[in-house]
């Protein structure tokens, strides 16, 4: 007798774990090819993500399962997107265009690793990739550093000044590295917790938030280090608030980020030491100087459109009649995802960024 065919309920099964998987292999894959700053890498990652996606939502739907509960939140800003197009208020259509395609692949991963996550199997095989992508580009950084600073992959070119790891800008890679630290440290809190401070899981998980806390810091982005002390901060509040045991829990999170990030002070050279210094100290090169003129343009940018934004992914295009200066350079980002996303997306877009945060 030949087997029956698979129910329903099974296929989409299986195609949910391949949409799974070849989001974990993307999130792996993906920070290489210099960290998708090509234009061609960036859609090829989001058209691979959109059909692990729609891998995933056909099984979903096989299944007999609904729409995960944050899609309606996550829609928030796609369609503020499109509204920007269809109202004319984007500097730059065609950029606005690309942020659309773009949000729709990574928000729809978000969707997919979302739920997914729920499961503890799947939730351990996304932190292990999430880790283990944080740990390559970490030593790649520290090598590459070492022995070819100020280059990728051997190369150098005039537009990128500040690169670290196989990104092409500083900020971005200690943003990756920020992530890895935390989801470390939580994992080893959550080991310890649980009594199994002495396994190999926990040791592994400590000694990974110490490393990725010194490359981290290794890449000399100041602000980088204050998101990493908020972000340690923010651990203990949620750990803390957590567990039955809430002020010694939220104390021993607190106590493994200075643990962290003092030994990853010690662990730096002395001159990256002494430009992280200049966060307490104050501005001293043209770098910092740079960083406030571009924060102060952008919040000019978004006063001239409060409500709606100058359009989402337009920011090089609608920041230059708002320069006080450096008006020879292209400036192609705020230096701050948050004053970025207040001058394209305006008070709407945040209000949607807060309500799926929420």
């Amino acid at each position: 007798m030949e087997p029956s065919p698979a129910t329903p309920p099974e296929e989409g099964r299986e195609l949910r774990r391949a949409g799974f998987a070849l989001v974990l292999v993307l999130l792996v894959v993906s920070p290489w090819p210099y960290a998708c700053a090509g234009a061609e890498a960036r859609f090829a990652l989001a058209a691979l993500l959109l059909v692990a996606s729609a891998l995933w939502s056909f099984g979903r739907s096989r299944s007999g399962a609904g729409l995960p509960g944050l899609t309606l939140p996550a829609l928030g800003l796609p369609a503020l997107a499109v509204l920007q197009l269809l109202l004319g208020r984007s500097a730059a259509p065609w950029w606005t265009a690309e942020a659309l395609l773009v949000l729709l692949a990574v928000l729809s991963a978000f969707l997919l690793m979302s739920e997914e996550a729920r499961d503890r199997a799947a939730a351990r095989w996304l932190a292990s990739a999430v880790l283990a992508t944080c740990g390559l580009q970490a030593a790649f950084g520290a090598w590459q550093a070492s022995v070819t600073p100020g280059r990728i992959y051997g190369r150098a070119t005039p537009i990128v000044t500040a690169p670290f790891g196989a990104y092409v800008n500083h900020n971005h890679f200690a943003g990756l590295l920020e992530m890895g630290a935390l989801l470390a440290a939580g994992l080893c809190a959550g080991l310890v917790r649980r009594g199994e401070r002495r396994s190999a899981a926990a040791v592994l998980a400590g000694g990974l938030t110490l490393a990725l806390t010194v490359a981290h810091l290794a890449s000399r982005s100041r602000g980088g280090l204050v998101a990493l002390l908020a972000g340690f901060a923010l651990l203990a509040v949620l750990g803390g608030s957590r567990a039955s045991g809430a002020r010694r829990a939220a104390a021993a999170l607190a106590l493994l980020g200075l643990v962290a990030i003092g030994f990853g002070l010690f662990a730096i050279p002395a001159g990256t030491r002494q430009h992280l210094a200049t966060l307490v100290s104050g501005p001293r090169d043209a770098s910092a100087t740079y960083r406030l003129d571009t924060a102060a343009a952008a919040l000019r940018t978004w006063w001239s459109a409060p409500l709606l934004g100058t359009g989402l992914g337009a920011f090089a295009d609608a920041v230059p009649g708002f320069k006080r200066g450096h008006g020879n350079v292209r400036t192609t980002h705020a230096e701050s995802d948050a004053l970025e996303l207040l001058a394209e997306g305006g008070l709407v877009g945040a209000g949607l960024l807060a309500a799926l945060a929420a």
